[in-house]
């Protein structure tokens, strides 16, 4: 390479970094595509919003990616002393301000107002993006399932799976930016070192805590779908038994007994479903998936810290339960039920081992 092509792809390398540094901010962006509606200039309606919403995911992307790169860079040791804690935090902290500035140019021209926020996230054109992987893959397995196509909707109900927990990840980094300290005024709220640091993870904690809300929650909508993750694997246990799968069927009858221990109708299947495979000589050492039996795990823990939380906070916590069985919600009957009412589905599978 001569000294020529050297300096051009150095300069190239440098101004590309320049430009992908100043991201512009996307608010701003979003109020000038407000002002363009009501001048009824649509053209740069569109242009604005793309660039808003394109905004808005870039600079999501890069704090998901900066937090999680750098709590690997430093991560936090099994002692229990304060100093070594304290360290890590403030690693964390200065890597990811490094990162960020890097990545989105300087943070302060980036910082949107709660309003701003809630506006942006209810607006048509974010709820449009909002249409994710996963939701995608979930409808399009119901879609194969009542067609009875089952390997296919089977493919779908595990991309989606595999599309939910990613989501998962990501949601819950973002949680660990700023918070907005409820009945506190920020300014003036200046407790002990150990209740600042307590209420603020309690705060970080709740955040993460509702994306089981968030990730079930269709765009447009304020509710979310009642029972979204579970049903994933209630769909899934059937499907694999149509498609002659009986030991994946267990697997995924024993994942949704996680989240409703003791249901009447799955704990007849999952009785089934072993006597089959015991009949075929195949050994009953199933359990659920473990990706399953990691979330519910973490998610009781973390009910039990939000309560402890709450008492030391003086604050009013009640554990909203999204994992509901009733059906009763308009959301969980806009999408297709399973084609069987339970007691008729274990008919067809007393049916399927008689035959």
């Amino acid at each position: 390479m001569t000294a020529f092509s050297w300096t051009l792809a150095l300069l190239t390398t440098l101004l590309w970094l320049r430009t992908e540094a100043r991201l512009e901010p996307f608010d701003l962006l979003y109020d000038n595509g407000v002002e363009a509606f009501y001048s009824s200039d649509y053209e740069r309606v569109v242009f604005y919003m793309e660039k808003a919403l394109s905004s808005y995911w870039e600079l999501r992307r890069s704090r998901v990616g900066c937090t999680l790169s750098c709590e690997d860079q430093y991560p936090f040791s099994n002692t229990t002393s304060d100093l070594p804690f304290f360290d890590v935090v403030l690693r964390r902290a200065a890597c990811l301000n490094e990162c960020l500035d890097r990545r989105v140019g300087a943070q302060s021209v980036h910082r949107v107002s709660e309003d701003v926020i809630q506006d942006f996230n209810r607006r048509t054109p974010y709820n449009f993006l909002q249409l994710a992987y996963y939701k995608q893959a979930f409808s399009t397995g119901v879609k194969h399932y009542d067609n009875e196509n089952y390997e296919i909707a089977i493919k779908s109900f595990e991309e989606a799976l595999v599309e939910y927990f990613k989501a998962d990840v990501e949601c819950r980094a973002l949680c660990e930016g700023p918070q907005k300290f409820e009945d506190h005024a920020y300014l003036e709220y200046q407790p002990h070192l150990h209740k600042a640091i307590s209420d603020h993870y309690t705060q970080v904690l709740a955040c993460k805590h509702e994306c089981v809300r968030d990730l079930a929650t269709r765009p447009g909508r304020l509710s979310p779908m009642e029972n979204y993750l579970p049903l994933h694997y209630d769909y899934l246990q059937f499907a694999y038994f149509k498609a002659g799968k009986m030991d994946k069927a267990l697997e995924c009858a024993l994942s949704y007994l996680l989240f409703h221990e003791g249901d009447e109708f799955l704990s007849e299947n999952v009785d089934f479903y072993r006597r089959s495979l015991m009949e075929e000589g195949i050994s009953d050492e199933f359990k659920p998936r473990q990706d399953v039996e990691r979330y519910v795990r973490r998610h009781k823990k973390e009910v039990e810290l939000l309560r402890l939380g709450s008492e030391i906070m003086e604050l009013d916590f009640t554990e909203s339960n999204y994992w509901s069985s009733s059906g009763g919600r308009e959301d969980i009957n806009r999408y297709a039920r399973l084609p069987y009412s339970v007691p008729m589905l274990r008919h067809i599978i007393a049916g399927h081992r008689n035959g």
